[in-house]
């Protein structure tokens, strides 16, 4: 059977691309800057990546590819918790320049005209950009689109990790998104038998103090409680050593996780094993550039669930009857799990 085809946008190292792939081809990726780009082409040789936007092909050359599904993750951090709006006022989005790639992005799904569109960004998209999504959502309908906003956790795709993450989804066909059950798998599970690469080490005044770090446990507190203020090598508010018996927390771009057993930072390979990539997937990229390459995507497990719903959708090719707006929320079950499981 022929596969449907894919059209990526801002996926940077290939994340969200490795999930697609599992159902669609993929027939390029359109980014504006080289991050991640080395990444994504070294796991998919073949397929054409566009680093300008003015070298973008034009939108009668895509509408040629005839996409079925166009997906992408703009830069979230207008919306993320630690660069958010909250307490520079509510607006502040508005005059945000990297809310720019989220209307680039719209722009050029509504100019090509795919079955399916779909981008991912941080929760709070949904509640601090609700204007933005608004905006997004009527003019989807007015184009003929029905729109689903979603909320769901890696804990329901197989990841050891609780991250927490909005899509919004403006198709054509009707979409099952079935019922995603959570399942509880810990840092233990992914990390035994992974051969840590290199990794940063921390400051001399707080890497002596990492033996005295419980799982879970931050380590500025102690450094608080043995060096008086302005001693430098004090670490970063969220630099927390994991449990080894519990999922991770959410992995962003950066290297702020201490082994649950190991007085180590976690290495790149550790952290996109925690993420879910395969194996033999290839970095290309300084140690401190991995970090954020891992952690800044849709992860795969996430990315070929949604993947595998739309294929669905667009095989089955069940029209909607006229544009509808859908919100569903799959945190519930993930978070009861957690609450039940989790290591008192």
């Amino acid at each position: 059977a022929v596969r449907p085809t894919a059209l990526g946008v801002y996926i940077f190292a290939g994340g969200f691309t490795c999930g697609v792939s599992d159902h669609f081809d993929v027939a390029a990726q359109l980014e504006e800057g080289n991050f991640g780009a080395a990444t994504t082409r070294a796991n998919f040789p073949t397929l054409p990546v566009f680093t300008k936007r003015e070298e973008w092909p034009s939108v009668d050359r895509l509408r040629e590819l005839s996409p079925d599904l166009i997906y992408g993750n703009p830069p979230c951090a207008a919306w993320s918790a630690a660069g958010s709006t909250k307490g520079r006022g509510k607006d502040r989005w508005r005059t945000d320049p990297r809310v720019d790639f989220h209307r680039n992005m719209v722009k050029t799904c509504l100019d090509v005209s795919p079955t399916v569109w779909a981008f991912e960004s941080v929760t709070q998209m949904l509640s601090h950009g609700k204007d933005l999504v608004d905006g997004f959502t009527e003019t989807a309908q007015d184009a003929g689109y029905s729109v689903t906003t979603l909320l769901t956790d890696g804990l329901n795709h197989g990841l050891a990790q609780r991250r927490r993450r909005a899509f919004f989804v403006a198709h054509k066909v009707e979409l099952d998104w079935g019922d995603p059950q959570p399942v509880w798998k810990t840092v233990g599970d992914v990390l035994q038998g992974v051969e840590p690469w290199d990794y940063p080490r921390e400051h001399e005044n707080a890497h002596r103090l990492l033996p005295r770090l419980k799982q879970g446990g931050r380590l500025r507190d102690i450094f608080d409680e043995e060096y008086p203020p302005g001693t430098k090598g004090r670490p970063s508010f969220i630099l927390r050593r994991l449990r080894w018996d519990e999922p991770s927390r959410s992995i962003a771009g950066n290297a702020d996780y201490i082994h649950p057993l190991e007085d180590r930072m976690l290495a790149p390979n550790e952290l996109a094993a925690l993420c879910g990539y395969p194996a033999d997937y290839q970095w290309v990229g300084s140690l401190h550039g991995l970090y954020q390459q891992v952690g800044r995507a849709v992860l795969p497990n996430v990315a070929s669930w949604l993947a595998g719903v739309v294929s669905h959708g667009v095989r089955r090719a069940r029209s909607e009857v006229e544009p509808g707006m859908y919100h569903l929320d799959f945190l519930k079950r993930a978070e009861a799990l957690h609450k039940e499981r989790r290591v008192q």
